[in-house]
């Protein structure tokens, strides 16, 4: 177990003069490394080697799919909630929608999904 960000995307990161600061630890959380690893990994399997050279230690790709699902099956109910309660069309309900969309047709999760027309 290690201290895990539980969001650690771009939009979490800040450049400072002399490196990048992680920041809005409100989901902070001792974890298995990859629960902050698979949304960090990338096609390539660059995340996964740098880890495995830094710790020794090769991530595991079923946690990283678990972290992943669960990070999908969250939006899907924060999604649903927002939409089958009463709401306006607005931004937020646009990106649930487009969301809620991407996730049932097999797209990543992702934590800074742009807002796109699903048809």
């Amino acid at each position: 177990m290690v201290v895990t960000h539980g969001e650690p995307h771009p939009g979490n990161l800040i450049r400072t003069r002399d490196t990048l600061a992680l920041v809005d630890w409100d989901t902070v959380a001792l974890a298995r490394p990859e629960r902050d690893l698979w949304m960090l990994d990338d096609s390539e399997g660059e995340t996964r080697a740098a880890h495995q050279a830094i710790t020794g230690r090769a991530p595991d790709p079923e946690a990283l799919a678990a972290y992943r699902l669960t990070w999908a099956l969250a939006d899907v109910a924060a999604f649903t909630t927002r939409l089958r309660g009463e709401h306006e069309r607005d931004a937020d309900t646009e990106k649930a929608l487009d969301g809620l969309h991407a996730i049932l047709a097999g797209e990543e999760p992702s934590p800074y999904l742009p807002s796109r027309v699903v048809g």
